[in-house]
């Protein structure tokens, strides 16, 4: 009896174990239906159910604890583990993702960036808001002084910038072109889209941009 519950519980703890991967790489794939927020809500209260129902094997599994050699629990508790640690990063990826969707065809306004610890804001002698604005397959956008575009590939959340970006070449005031030469020399690469105190950024190794 004892063989047979505890093989049992493996196996569900096992099944359980790759849904939650299989489900968690299904809502981060490319591809709209995976994007939008009404799969992010789906996702879940798919999560509340699956947890309810590992609760019940949890419960299950104590009151037959006691009866397994210290193999059996060791196995056991291996399984509890890569549970939680799998529940606790579906949860905090649908909490601070952001998707490509959220943003697409819509001017971002810059707040500030953030390169190697330093702070740049947008000088308030620049003509217009500095601001990005993202399409499937390219981007452009004004720097302070210059707009500037390019192209651009999607990965999920990620964003990378192709190194084929250019701008206008005019001239303005240094303080304005100390943020824009900042912006668009570290505009290349792969960005990351998240959420920081509630206000969207684009992160990558080098440089932080925060989002109004």
């Amino acid at each position: 009896m004892k063989v047979c519950l505890q093989d049992t519980l493996i196996r569900a703890f096992k099944l359980a174990f790759w849904f939650a991967r299989w489900l968690n790489l299904r809502l981060i794939c490319h591809c709209k239906l995976c994007e939008s927020k009404a799969w992010q809500s789906i996702k879940i209260k798919i999560m509340l159910k699956f947890t309810k129902s590992l609760s019940l094997i949890y419960t299950t599994l104590l009151k037959s604890f006691t009866n397994f050699t210290k193999t059996e629990r060791t196995k056991m508790k291996k399984y509890l583990y890569i549970m939680a640690c799998a529940l606790a990063f579906m949860a905090c990826e649908s909490k601070n993702g952001v998707a490509f969707t959220d943003i697409e065809n819509k001017s971002l306004i810059i707040d500030k960036i953030i390169v190697a610890g330093e702070t740049f804001t947008p000088s308030p002698l620049q003509d217009d808001n500095a601001s990005i604005l993202f399409s499937k397959n390219d981007y452009n956008g004004f720097a302070g002084c210059n707009s500037f575009f390019g192209s651009l590939s999607l990965k999920g959340n990620k964003i990378a910038f192709a190194g084929n970006g250019g701008a206008t070449k005019m001239l303005c005031p240094p303080e304005v072109m100390l943020f824009e030469d900042t912006l668009l020399s570290q505009l290349t690469g792969e960005f990351t889209l998240g959420k920081e105190n509630d206000k969207l950024i684009l992160q990558s190794k080098e440089m932080k941009i925060y989002f109004k």
